[in-house]
């Protein structure tokens, strides 16, 4: 084969080298889902536009039918890989099974034998001829019934792809929209040229195909998404999976505080529904928590706990408020919510458990400390009111004095039997331990 430089072929180096590129990078994120199937897609991708551009280069016919027949090789597979890694992309990997992507590769892999083969039956290629566009030798080529085929299997699977990412951004926070509407245009611009190429439109004013042309903007634009964008660094693969188990309450304010992300815990705390929700302004939907909306101002994270009044309870949470950001600015705020009720009645319960023991131990101190005095002063009494005349005044007083020594040995009696801890108001507002419901009675 003779080859002679076309200007036509620089581009398509550079398309090669950047596809070659993104792959080696791409491999470094090999655990991330969907990673592999953006490898293959490079490989396949790159493969495809090296081979258009020998096409390109190559003087003769016999060569350029050569080359143009080998891009079968590659291109059947790029819109399979580039359907796979939008589903694992999109959080729906589990829907990629083996059968399933056996099945999807039976046209691409009957597309290439064909093309292999082309040459006995003409159903890829029907016929190629050369045309001169100045000094450039062009191959110009009509095909074969197979070859509408495989189109129409090709755009469907991009179809498939481009419904997938419109349906994705509709459900997708704003921050994303960036890096999915990037995909969609990278594939949209190739084949929107191929499409102007196989009807023949001549819109293009040239023979020459501007499918892999254009593959070069779209690598461009792919390559802005991992090394600009950070795809495979911020990529929000399970994300809906992930928001929407969590058990505490998520929710996403953009910066004019209206609700872009909101999970059904936090929509079962407002008691109001998803759709009822997302993009309207939160202090109106936001009903018992809406107050919180102000407090997140703050260009710091916000921990706290609060305490809310929900329709059926009295409810405490335990709440940060952070902000998000991209390039230094803050463009959202996340709320985070966790129910923390039960744990709270839990430390209040083991407070009073510990309250309890503390209020034993003090009246085991203090009933054994006032036993010894208690029955001295009653014994006191009562040989002084054995020697002394029941009508003596003094007699009344006495019997007075030991009438108290016997309730304060009551109340001895109630401190060593209490068993729960109750209390009751004293003066300017405090509480004490309130004995005679904290120690029931004997018969309890």
């Amino acid at each position: 084969m003779i080859w002679l430089f076309n200007p036509f072929v620089i581009p398509l180096i550079g398309a090669t080298a950047v596809c070659m590129g993104l792959l080696f990078i791409a491999g470094r994120y090999r655990n991330t889902p969907g990673s592999a199937y953006f490898t293959l897609m490079m490989l396949f991708m790159g493969g495809w536009t090296a081979m258009y551009g020998l096409e390109l280069g190559t003087m003769g016919l016999a060569g350029k039918r050569f080359w143009a027949e080998a891009q079968y090789l590659a291109s059947p597979y790029v819109p399979v890989f580039w359907l796979a890694f939008l589903l694992a992309y999109t959080g729906r990997g589990g829907w990629l099974t083996g059968r399933r992507l056996a099945a999807g590769f039976v046209i691409p892999v009957v597309t290439t034998l064909l093309a292999l083969t082309n040459s006995s039956h003409g159903l890829v290629l029907k016929s190629v001829w050369i045309e001169n566009e100045g000094a450039i030798a062009i191959l110009v080529r009509t095909f074969g019934g197979w070859f509408w085929v495989h189109t129409i299997f090709c755009y469907t699977l991009l179809a498939a792809g481009c419904v997938l990412i419109g349906f994705s951004l509709s459900r997708t926070p704003q921050w994303y929209w960036g890096q999915r509407g990037i995909l969609l245009l990278s594939c949209l611009i190739p084949w929107m040229g191929n499409a102007f190429y196989i009807t023949g439109s001549g819109i293009m004013g040239t023979q020459v195909d501007p499918t892999p042309f254009l593959f070069t903007l779209s690598v461009i634009l792919l390559g802005w998404a991992v090394f600009y964008g950070r795809l495979f660094d911020v990529i929000p693969i399970g994300h809906d999976a992930v928001v929407q188990s969590l058990p505490d309450s998520v929710i996403i304010l953009d910066r004019r505080d209206r609700v872009v992300e909101i999970n059904p815990a936090a929509c079962r705390l407002i008691g109001e529904s998803f759709h009822s929700i997302q993009g309207r302004p939160a202090r109106i939907v936001l009903g018992p928590i809406r107050h919180l909306v102000d407090r997140g101002r703050a260009t710091e994270e916000i921990l706290d706990d609060v305490e809310l009044d929900l329709d059926d309870r009295r409810g405490f949470f335990h709440l940060r408020i952070a902000p998000i950001r991209r390039h230094g600015r803050m463009v959202a705020r996340l709320f985070i919510l966790q129910d923390i009720t039960d744990s709270k009645h839990a430390q209040d319960d083991r407070l009073d458990s510990e309250k309890l023991n503390a209020a034993l131990e003090m009246a085991g101190a203090v009933c054994h400390k006032l036993n010894q005095p208690i029955q001295g002063i009653s014994g006191y009494a009562e040989l002084l009111m054995l020697k002394m005349d029941p009508d003596d005044p003094l007699y009344t007083k006495i019997a007075g004095i030991k009438t108290q020594t016997e309730k304060m040995g009551e109340i001895t009696n109630k401190l060593m039997g209490i068993t729960r801890y109750r209390t009751a108001r004293y003066t300017s507002g405090e509480t004490i331990v309130d004995i005679d419901q904290s120690s029931p009675p004997r018969d309890e």
